[in-house]
């Protein structure tokens, strides 16, 4: 092959972004050259394009170099995968059972896959670098889920801290419209007990009326702080 060829030139690029993802510091460049790239392709994928479909097998693993990609379980989202280096479909290739969740282009993305299938199992080498690697992709996914723990704990605190602020700030408002109300429902009622002219009598009810209803605004504020 000549210096010109397209294929020494797209072997060229495969290695030296095989060499920047962080997953495979632990290779050596030689075990890169003659073992990972030739198992590797570089592919570009639109928008709505699927990498991995929940329930079928496969047998690759994709590296995000650069785009963006969604991840869905029974159709409900998951989470976003936009890090350069991010993988998915390790754990059907590692379980070999059929993938656990459905993977979706969200952005136009250029991405670095590597069939599993081509690899040379017979070599305890080969066997013992991917090992490796699974154990490097298992370590950095189970930080990346510990993040995102601590951060929905976070949040939730936050969640809480203001539910409970609400609930005191309702108890407050009930308790400061409840007395003058009861004062002024209270007045009403003596009133009504008293003489009044058939409109006098008419503009009490209507207070009445109007306090009572209040009040049961006033009640249901109070149940929410329960």
């Amino acid at each position: 092959m000549t210096l010109g060829d397209p294929v020494l030139k797209r072997n060229e690029i495969l290695i030296e972004k095989l060499r920047e993802s962080r997953f495979f510091e632990i290779m050596k460049d030689e075990f890169i050259e003659k073992t990972v790239a030739p198992i590797t392709e570089l592919k570009n994928y639109k928008e709505g394009d699927t990498l991995l479909k929940q329930g079928t097998l496969n047998k690759k693993l994709f590296f995000i170099l650069n785009g963006v990609v969604d991840v869905y379980t029974d159709g409900q989202f998951i989470l976003t995968l936009k890090r350069c280096g991010d993988i998915c479909g390790e754990m059907s290739v590692i379980s070999n059972r059929p993938c656990a969740a459905t993977v979706v282009v969200k952005a136009d993305s250029e991405i670095m896959e590597l069939d599993i299938t081509k690899l040379d199992k017979e070599k305890d080498e080969v066997l013992l670098m991917f090992y490796k690697l699974f154990s490097v992709i298992m370590t950095d996914k189970l930080a990346l889920t510990s993040h995102k723990a601590k951060k929905f704990e976070a949040e939730k605190a936050k969640a809480d801290q203001f539910a409970k602020d609400k609930r005191v700030y309702l108890g407050k408002v009930s308790h400061w419209v409840r007395n003058p109300l009861n004062f002024v429902a209270g007045s009403a009622k003596l009133l009504a007990e008293t003489q009044l002219e058939s409109e006098q009598k008419s503009y009490v009810d209507m207070i009445i009326t109007g306090g009572d209803q209040i009040l049961g605004v006033v009640d249901g504020l109070g149940k929410l702080t329960e």
